[in-house]
């Protein structure tokens, strides 16, 4: 069954829009969840990965900010 956060990354993606961090972090946090189809999941993270504009890198900065283990320092 498919992802609606995924869904909504992969039409924001691939329509050549620009996630939010919000968005790029949710997606993430969905994959790394278990809460994807696997083809939907590798689709996502190929089009995090395949863009220009640091979308995986946002994610991943605000998975960081996110984590209390962290301290959000970097």
């Amino acid at each position: 069954m498919p992802n609606d956060v995924l869904s909504a990354a992969l039409q924001r993606l691939t329509a050549g829009r620009d996630l939010a961090e919000h968005e790029a972090r949710d997606a993430l946090l969905e994959i790394m969840g278990g809460r994807a189809a696997g083809a939907q999941a590798i689709l996502v993270g190929e089009a995090l990965i395949g863009t220009p504009r640091g979308h995986l890198a946002a994610a991943i900065a605000a998975l960081r900010s996110d984590d209390p283990t962290d301290g959000g320092e970097r």
